[in-house]
Order: C-alpha cells, then sequence, then structure tokens
C-alpha cells in the first residue's frame, strides 16, 4: 500500500543512523584528482555514461577519462575567438552543459550555445547566439522519438526558460511566474521522462528549481507553466534536484533550512518524510551547512538507492526507501559514529568542501564532486588502483615482445589483466594473480603480444582489483604496439621496355611509410637481396598499388619481391610469389606503339557523318562533332574501333555560286604498345594526338533566286598532323591528302 499519511506503517521508523559496517556504498573519498590550469571548483558537471567526465571551469571545459583517472587525451577546443583564423568566436563563461547522445551542449554568459560533437571532439563547436544576456543551467531530452530534440535553458535574466529545438534550431520562451503574477529566477533544471513505475502519464516533465522555495513544471511540448509545487510559505533557496532511479520521486536541496524535499512525480506533491512530526517534513540534514548540490547512486551489493548531498561541512548520505510501495523511509548515516550517545549525522568529510555531484551507474560504485580547492574527489567504497609503470617504459611492445605492469591497491584481494574493453571488464584476460596486502606494489605476470588482442599503436589495458568483499576496482593504461607490416600480396605483373611494373594489395594499418621493391635473375635471390631496386611510398586509398622498376635489361626474366616498412622502421615480411605460390617475375621487351607498328605506309581516314548545309549569305561558322574510324587493322588493334572528333569550320561565299572552307579538328587516343618479339600488350602507354585540317573549294548551282535545289560541287587538300608520345619517346609527322564532294542542297 502506497500512502504519505501519518498512520502508515512503512513511515513510522524514518530517520536511522547505522553502521557504517553494515552497508556498501560509496563511502570513502580514495583519491582527489587535480586537473592542469584549473584553480577554481566546477559551475557545472555531467557525465558521459560511465565513461568520461565534463566539468565547466569558467570559460573551459574539462574531459575527465573514468578508466584512468586522468584528464582525456582529446579535450574540447578552447574556448578563443577564432574569428582571426576563420572561424567563430567562441568566448564567454560556461552557464551549464548537457549530453545528450553523441553530442554535449554549453551554454554561456554571453547568450551563446555551443554544440559539441564528441565524436570529433577536437573540432571546432558550433555557435548559437540566443539572447543578448547570461544563459545558465541546461538539461537535455534524452528521448529520441518526435518532439523530444529539445533542450530546457534557464535565463535567469528574464527568468525563464529558452526551449532550442535541435533540430530547427528555434527557440521558445516560458515565462516563470508566482500565483500573483509575479517573476521568479530559476536555479537549476531536472528532466523528468515519463511513464514510471508508478504513473502511467507519458507527458515529460521538466521541473525547475528556484530561490523562493517552489518548483516549477513544465510539460514537454508546453509554452507555459503546468503547475507550481510550494515547498515553503517563504523564499528558500534550492540549488539542486533529483531523480530517484524510475523516476518515481524529485529530491530537492534547501540550502536555507539544510535539508531535502521529497516530491512525488505522479502527483507532483511533496510527501512527508517523518510521520512522527506534524506537518510535511523534508529530510534534515542540520550538520551540513550551505547544502549545494545531490545526486543519487543506485547500488546493487547491497541493493540500496543513496543520495549524496554536498555542502560546506562534506557529504551527507541518505538511504532512501524508495520503490512500487511509494516511499517507505530515509535513514541518514553518521559517519562520525562515537557510540550510543552521539545522536549527530555528521557528513563524509573530503579533503575540501564539495559543490557539484555526480554519481555512476548501477554497479559501477563511484561518486565525483568537484571541490574549492579545484580537485575532483573519486568517493568509492571500491579498491582505488594505481598503475606506476610498465616494463616497456616508452617503448612500445612488438610482436616478439612481452610487458609487466606494476601498480598497487589500497585493499587486498585478487587482480586481473584484461586487454582492450571497458570499464565493464568486457576485454580478455591476460594474467591474473593475488594481492596479499594492501597498498605495496604488485607486478603482473608478463603480457605476451598477441595479434588476435593487440593492434597497431594505442592499446587500452586494465588492471581490475577485487577486494574480500567482491568490490572491483580499476585503473588503465595504454600499451603502444609497433609491429612490422604484414605481408602484401602480389596481384599481377607487367612489361615495358626496359622496366617492369607490379600491382600489390595496399596495407591499411595507419603507420605503414612506404613500400620495398626488390628484383633478382635467380628467384632465391630475390627472397634474401639487400639492395632496393624501387621505393613506393604509401598512399591514402586504393586496395591496390602500382609501381614499376626502370633501368633493366629488355629480355632477361626479372624475379619480384616485396615488402612493406613502417615509420618507426619496422620491416615486414618480403612477398616474392603470387597468391597462387608461383613465383612471380616479369620480362621487360621492347615495345612498339601506332606509328612504329604501321609505319609511313599506314593509311588512315577522318570520317565525319554528313552535316546539312544551309545556304549562307556571305559567311559561315559550323561546329561539328562525330567519330574517327579507323580503317586500318593495325590502327583499330591499338586504338580501338572509333574515338570522339570534333572540328570547326568557317566558310566564305560569293554572289553564292563561289565558296571557300576551312576546317580544323581534333581527335585523341591512346594505348598500350606491345612487346617488337612477343606481340603481347605491354605497360608502356603511349597517347595519340591527330589535328585535321580540311581545305575545300566550292562552286554552286544557284541560277536562280527561289531555286529549291542547288547542285553543288566542291574539292580541296587535306592535312593530318598527328603527335605520339610512348613513355616520353616523340613522334610526329603530317599525311596528306585530297577530298571532293557532290550534292544538292
Amino acid at each position: 500500500m502506497r500512502g504519505t499519511g501519518k498512520g502508515a506503517v512503512a513511515e513510522i521508523l524514518i530517520f536511522l543512523f547505522i553502521p557504517l559496517s553494515l552497508f556498501a556504498f560509496p563511502d570513502q573519498e580514495k583519491a582527489a584528482l587535480s586537473l592542469d590550469g584549473v584553480t577554481s571548483q566546477a559551475t557545472s558537471f555531467v557525465a558521459q555514461s560511465d565513461r568520461f567526465l565534463f566539468l565547466s571551469f569558467g570559460s573551459s571545459i574539462q574531459r575527465i577519462d573514468t578508466q584512468t583517472f586522468l584528464p582525456a587525451t582529446d579535450q574540447v577546443p578552447a574556448l578563443a575567438d577564432n574569428t582571426a583564423d576563420g572561424g567563430t568566436d567562441l568566448t564567454g563563461d560556461v552557464g551549464g552543459i548537457a549530453v545528450r547522445s553523441d553530442f554535449l551542449f554549453a551554454t554561456q554568459n554571453d547568450g551563446d550555445l555551443l554544440i559539441v560533437d564528441l565524436n570529433d571532439i577536437a573540432a571546432e563547436p558550433l555557435s548559437f547566439h540566443l539572447i543578448d544576456g547570461a544563459l545558465g543551467p541546461v538539461v537535455a531530452d534524452p528521448e529520441s522519438g518526435s518532439g523530444d530534440d529539445n533542450l530546457y535553458i534557464l535565463d535567469s535574466g528574464n527568468n525563464g526558460v529558452r526551449v532550442f529545438n535541435i533540430g530547427t534550431e528555434t527557440t521558445t520562451s516560458i515565462s516563470l511566474l508566482d500565483g500573483g503574477g509575479a517573476a521568479v529566477s530559476p536555479v537549476s533544471v531536472v528532466f523528468a521522462s515519463f511513464p514510471t513505475d508508478s504513473s502511467a502519464s507519458t507527458v515529460d516533465n521538466i521541473y525547475v528549481t528556484t530561490d523562493r522555495g517552489m518548483v516549477f513544471v513544465i510539460e514537454e511540448g508546453g509554452t507555459t507553466v503546468a503547475g507550481i509545487i510550494a515547498l515553503s510559505a517563504e523564499n528558500k533557496s534550492l540549488p539542486a534536484a533529483v531523480l530517484t532511479p524510475g523516476g518515481d520521486f524529485l529530491l530537492v536541496v534547501n540550502s536555507t533550512d539544510n535539508s531535502v524535499h521529497l516530491i512525488d512525480t505522479a502527483t507532483d506533491t511533496e510527501v512527508d518524510t517523518d510521520a512522527t512530526t506534524g506537518g510535511t517534513n523534508p529530510i534534515a540534514l542540520p550538520m551540513n551547512g550551505n547544502l549545494d548540490g545531490i545526486a543519487i547512486a543506485d547500488v546493487v551489493n547491497p541493493t540500496g538507492v543513496y543520495a549524496f548531498v554536498t555542502g560546506s561541512d562534506g557529504v551527507s548520505v541518505i538511504e532512501l526507501t524508495v520503490g512500487l510501495t511509494g516511499f517507505g523511509g530515509a535513514a541518514v548515516f553518521d559517519f562520525t559514529d562515537e557510540g550510543v550517545d552521539d545522536t549527530d549525522d555528521d557528513p563524509l568529510v573530503l579533503s575540501s568542501a564539495p559543490g557539484p555531484i555526480l554519481a555512476s551507474s548501477v554497479g559501477d560504485g563511484y561518486v565525483y564532486t568537484s571541490n574549492g580547492n579545484a580537485t575532483i574527489s573519486v568517493i568509492t567504497e571500491n579498491p582505488y588502483v594505481e598503475i606506476s609503470a610498465t616494463s616497456l617504459g616508452d617503448s612500445s611492445l612488438t610482436t616478439d615482445g612481452t610487458f609487466t605492469l606494476t601498480f598497487q591497491s589500497d585493499e587486498a584481494g585478487s587482480y586481473r589483466v584484461l586487454v582492450g574493453g571497458d570499464e565493464t571488464q568486457s576485454g580478455t584476460e591476460v594474467a591474473s594473480g593475488p594481492i596479499d596486502t594492501a597498498d605495496i606494489d604488485v607486478t603482473t605476470a608478463a603480457v605476451a603480444y598477441d595479434g588476435s588482442l593487440f593492434a597497431e599503436g594505442a592499446n587500452r589495458v586494465f588492471v581490475f582489483v577485487t577486494d574480500t568483499a567482491g568490490s572491483v576496482g580499476r585503473d588503465a593504461v595504454n600499451i603502444n604496439v609497433d609491429a612490422p607490416p604484414t605481408s602484401v600480396e602480389i596481384v599481377e605483373t607487367g612489361f615495358g621496355d626496359e622496366k617492369i611494373f607490379v600491382t600489390f594489395t595496399r596495407l591499411t594499418v595507419s603507420d605503414i611509410d612506404h613500400y620495398n621493391i626488390y628484383v633478382d635473375f635467380d628467384s632465391a635471390d630475390v627472397v634474401i637481396k639487400t639492395e632496393v631496386a624501387g621505393t613506393l611510398f604509401q598512399a591514402d586509398s586504393g586496395d591496390t598499388l602500382e609501381t614499376k622498376v626502370t633501368g633493366l635489361i629488355n629480355g632477361v626474366t626479372y624475379y619480384i619481391g616485396i615488402e612493406g616498412v613502417d615509420a618507426a622502421g619496422n620491416v615486414g615480411p618480403r612477398t616474392t610469389n603470387f597468391a597462387d605460390g608461383t613465383p612471380a617475375f616479369a620480362k621487360p621487351e621492347e615495345t612498339l606503339s601506332l606509328t612504329a607498328a604501321v609505319g609511313e605506309a599506314g593509311g588512315c581516314e577522318l570520317v565525319h557523318p554528313p552535316a546539312a548545309e544551309k545556304t549562307p549569305q556571305w559567311w559561315s561558322l559550323e561546329f561539328k562533332g562525330g567519330v574517327w574510324i579507323p580503317v586500318n587493322r593495325t590502327t583499330r588493334d591499338f586504338l580501338g574501333s572509333f574515338s570522339p572528333t570534333g572540328m570547326v569550320e568557317f566558310g566564305f561565299l560569293y554572289h553564292s555560286k563561289f565558296g571557300a572552307e576551312l576546317g580544323v579538328g581534333y581527335v585523341g587516343a591512346g594505348g598500350f604498345a606491345v612487346g617488337t618479339n612477343s606481340g603481347a600488350v605491354s605497360r608502356d602507354r603511349f597517347d595519340f594526338t591527330m589535328i585535321p585540317i580540311q581545305n575545300s573549294f566550292a562552286f554552286r548551282a544557284d541560277f536562280k533566286e527561289d531555286q529549291l535545289l542547288v547542285p553543288y560541287v566542291k574539292a580541296g587538300p587535306d592535312y593530318v598532323i598527328y603527335r605520339e608520345n610512348k613513355q616520353g619517346e616523340v613522334t610526329t609527322g603530317v599525311k596528306i591528302g585530297l577530298h571532293g564532294a557532290l550534292g544538292l542542297q
């Protein structure tokens, strides 16, 4: 039975002070991380799943890798003025950040909204100017259905909420007014997805806390406030709020009274957390002042829901009994239990006063706070693991190499070394062993290179430590692998005049620099030869590459070898055979192209399709297109059956009877030369160009002004200027001929 009445049995014992040893939850500050260049507490704090943390500090955004608990290698670009370089002015302090899918959204105090593509984090963010004023905290709709592409941005200067549609890049505004019509300034914002475990509603809600003791409710898609939850008749500062797992309850921090209010999201009403006292009571935290942030940790060992509330005195922890049956109680933990006479619920004291706070997902077991001394606290009951060294030092792992890791754990237990995967222990185990004593160096068993596990470049390797209670902590390091290239496959070979050609598969590993090509008269010697006959540098794309070796002797068989070389100088295995296992070879040979094959006696003619001629007045200009069809078989073998051609023809007509015409055309073709002896097609390519020039002198039998048909006759000389280029060997010449024509116009 769910109820909030004072007589409900489930609410009689609300506040308990419980010895910490009975429960397992994030209860110790295991580390305080420092960030280079950071001198203040974060203004906002979000997570990208359990993988990364994002924190904003003034005009910068930092990303922390939660696998290594260090700043991530790739960071959001500096928020600077890039207009001098053709970019965008990104300057401005960050007011709030949110993550949705693969994008980070950041609001700024100059009214701009930045959008960072997390798949290309180093790229310049997109920037949208929304208002001429400061923007504050932001929350993103995490869903992906119709109408869900929205951000909800607090606009304290205008006492409202800006709704930014990501798809249309448009903004609407919702004003925040109390029951009397007075404007109210927003402080924090939470998005609540529906339905929840206790509500069948399909309309999502946005909850906005204020400095007036009230929480505004905005329905998704709405243009006005849907409701107001008054937590106090007096002005109270409500700096933060968070939903319980499942979304059934909203916890709201009251920094004025140092308490936490509980709101039932199904009814949007406050829940009485202490049935033994009159009225509607929040959860009191009298031993912690200036409350600031709140996070919920859903713990599985044992199952429980814990609220972590930051304040000037530390982190207060509340165990919540919530579920399908409603609210069942709240227990505030006492971190300085001094015996039976100690009734104070003292908070967990950190190395510095905490502010913004967030928790990892269920099963991960970490809570993070941003502190006043510019550090990031890691709160957990998991073993804290720190890898201090690898046996490789600054060197790389090679194909015949091994490595060890040296680490410490603050808990005894056992360790596992995993390659790949992520923080969920999804990698492949390569070593394991016991940890007999905490806080001493442990060196792992040697890990050998395995081509199925390690890839070229950086490989993430984890150390997971499990303590005697079953809690698991982690650290990770990158092991750089610099393996020699794999072998190439020789696809085919070809020949030319004093040269050979080789086509082979392109290696796709990122650090390939070039390929060495070897040739020798002997198939056995090419396997061990040290003198490189040619080098081909790596191409950016393509499945295959082709190279040639020049300066060879025609008629001699050359056996071929190819090997890849990476940027570090590692040489891959040399390939000397085709895929079928036969030796790869080619024989250079003197080659013939078209002009050598046909000689001076070779003939060709330029054929144009008949063109309709109009009776000119004095002159004409015609553009003609067609095909050149060689009639000589040798010419066809080299160049094909036809080639496109074009001609420009100018004509002059005197008294409609006597005319002179001049036409200039172009024909371009090409092909491969053939071996002088073998007649086989080589890899020696040649280009063949012709410039046909045609002169015509015409007579038209035009004797009457309205004569329907006009007979004509024309004749003249033809000239064909040709040029052939075979691998730099140029042949030029001129062919001369005559033409004549009869017709009717």
